[in-house]
């Protein structure tokens, strides 16, 4: 498990839209699945996103350095 783990989603044109961290990767981006479950802003964000990647820090002071 890795502190500083975050997905990165980008829209149509490449522009990096949302920048995440998480503790448990798998679990962020499985919440990503389920829509219904989220707000209106999230929802707003999943339909703009045509790519995620992600970036293995080894500390969470690490990843705040995006």
């Amino acid at each position: 498990r890795n502190h500083g783990d975050g997905p990165f989603m980008r829209d149509e044109v490449d522009r990096l839209i949302y920048v995440g961290k998480a503790g448990n990767l798998r679990q962020r981006l499985n919440s990503y699945r389920y829509p219904a479950r989220a707000s209106r802003k999230t929802i707003r964000l999943l339909h703009a996103v045509r790519s995620i990647t992600w970036e293995l820090c080894a500390s969470e002071p690490a990843s705040r350095m995006w």
